[in-house]
């Protein structure tokens, strides 16, 4: 069955290298410890460095309104009531407010897109350390950094083991980048914390006139938060796409081995 899944799957592969499709073959019968290590460190490298990548670039999280990074919720919904109180309108500010809060918004993502490549040798490390236990179980679907391990396939249980054993670090190297980010002119003259100051400084005066409460809120440790949590959304989609079609993302990447590897699981794990 698992040759019969090998040849379905290199298919396309035929007229470019019979010789290597019969040594794919011959060894097809049962992975050896040391397919599934690279294996999975490939898949891993493969989608870390391209999530990083991704979300690096201008607009990596702001145009994607999958990761986009918006105000804390309380935040949000204290201002919202602000400008849509009558006196704020009334006094015109319902506008300004408004810009400003699309400025801030735009510049915490901005913030999350300059600090992403801090993220590139903490993953590396990571994969490196990566054990043969942990291999087996996350090329069957199962997150061994869990406390409690499923026997439901999980088609990113990579992903979820690189969160568990990076999250505190990456954390703690996100968190000065961002505020460096935050205090930083990543947009025109004036920089995220500038802009925040500016809709603190006009809406604080008049919270008690309106009902409301003062906005005390530090930007750094949500956009850290939110740009982590975006990151790992982009690598759990590259690891799913890989899984299900890793001739694909062989080819792509002149890396034979996810083939090999991922190939092996597609027809006992449904995924």
């Amino acid at each position: 069955m698992k040759k019969l899944a090998l040849i379905l799957m290199l298919f396309p592969l035929l007229l470019f290298s019979c010789d290597s499709l019969l040594d794919v073959l011959e060894e097809a019968d049962e992975l050896t410890k040391e397919q599934v290590i690279e294996g999975l460190k490939t898949a891993l490298i493969v989608g870390s460095d391209t999530s990083v990548v991704v979300v690096s670039q201008q607009d990596g999280y702001f145009e994607d309104i999958l990761i986009k990074i918006f105000l804390p919720q309380d935040a949000q919904e204290i201002l919202d009531k602000a400008i849509n109180s009558t006196l704020i309108q009334n006094s015109g500010l319902d506008k300004f407010l408004s810009a400003q809060i699309e400025k801030v918004i735009l510049l915490m993502n901005r913030a999350a897109e300059n600090a992403a490549y801090e993220a590139k040798p903490i993953f590396s490390d990571a994969i490196t350390n990566l054990s043969l236990v942990d291999a087996w179980d996350i090329l069957n679907g199962i997150n061994p950094g869990a406390s409690t391990k499923s026997n439901e396939f999980d088609s990113s249980a990579a992903t979820h083991y690189l969160m568990v054993v990076t999250y505190t670090q990456l954390f703690e190297a996100y968190e000065p980048k961002i505020n460096n980010a935050l205090a930083k002119n990543l947009v025109g003259d004036v920089s995220t914390n500038e802009a925040w100051k500016v809709v603190t400084d006009y809406y604080n005066p008049v919270a008690p006139l309106i009902g409301g409460e003062p906005l005390n809120v530090s930007l750094a440790e949500h956009v850290t938060q939110k740009a982590l949590d975006g990151l790992f959304v982009k690598v759990a989609d590259f690891e799913i796409q890989i899984r299900r079609d890793p001739v694909a993302w062989a080819l792509k990447t002149a890396e034979s081995i996810l083939e090999i590897v991922f190939g092996s699981t597609q027809n006992t794990s449904g995924k």
